[in-house]
């Protein structure tokens, strides 16, 4: 069964210390509430910025620290500004 893309969905600057859902910090903790918004950015990263759809498919099956790791690969790779690079692998 194919997985439904969500290309072009998910909207990166929202998922960091949400407004919403703030009833469940609490309960589930800050650290864990923001480790679910980084995880969903490694998606987001590969939905916004890779090419290949294939990538894409096989990313989303890839667990999060070698989403991480080919996110960082491909921003060496590929001709992006040297300010994303920056951005991407010292934030």
């Amino acid at each position: 069964m194919k997985k439904p893309r969500i290309r072009g969905k998910l909207a990166p600057k929202s998922v960091v210390n949400p407004k919403h859902g703030m009833q469940f910090v609490p309960v589930v903790g800050k650290f864990m509430v923001n480790f679910g918004a980084v995880e969903l950015l490694t998606y987001a990263w590969f939905d916004h910025q890779a090419r290949d759809d294939v990538l894409i498919d096989h990313a989303f099956t890839l667990p999060f620290g070698r989403r991480v790791d080919l996110i960082l690969k491909m921003v060496e790779r590929e001709g992006m500004p040297d300010e994303w690079k920056e951005r991407s692998t010292n934030a």
